[in-house]
């Protein structure tokens, strides 16, 4: 399998106050590997929660109307409201570095699995 790639785009802009905020959004634009949800919400409020793991991909539905009741659900898109452009800064390195160890992370699961026919004793 080759190696896993995300690619995203990501917008940063700064909305007049007062007081100003600053935006950090990050869209998937391809992951053929992981899928394009790589970002996980809170069921209960709808606002982000972290960038996504290989347990969330194989967790949580890609929208609530899956399954209502489940904690949390994934997005193609993130977006963070900061009050200052060092915190924006840091959501941005924060979210390349947590997608570029999914990546990693999704990588060394799937080699794990190895297909074939394996004989099982129960003693």
């Amino acid at each position: 399998m080759p190696a896993t790639v995300i690619n995203y785009t990501l917008v940063q802009a700064t909305i007049p106050g007062p007081p100003a905020q600053y935006s950090v959004q990050a869209t998937i634009t391809a992951s053929p590997n992981t899928g394009l949800y790589l970002f996980t919400y809170r069921t209960s409020d709808g606002l982000f929660d972290h960038v996504s793991t290989a347990l969330d991909l194989a967790t949580y539905p890609q929208s609530t109307a899956i399954n209502p009741l489940l904690a949390f659900y994934r997005h193609t898109t993130m977006t963070q409201l900061t009050p200052s452009s060092t915190l924006a800064i840091d959501n941005a390195a924060t979210v390349k570095s947590r997608l570029t160890s999914l990546a990693k992370e999704y990588d060394t699961v799937a080699s794990a699995f190895v297909p074939g026919t394996y004989p099982i004793v129960v003693p």
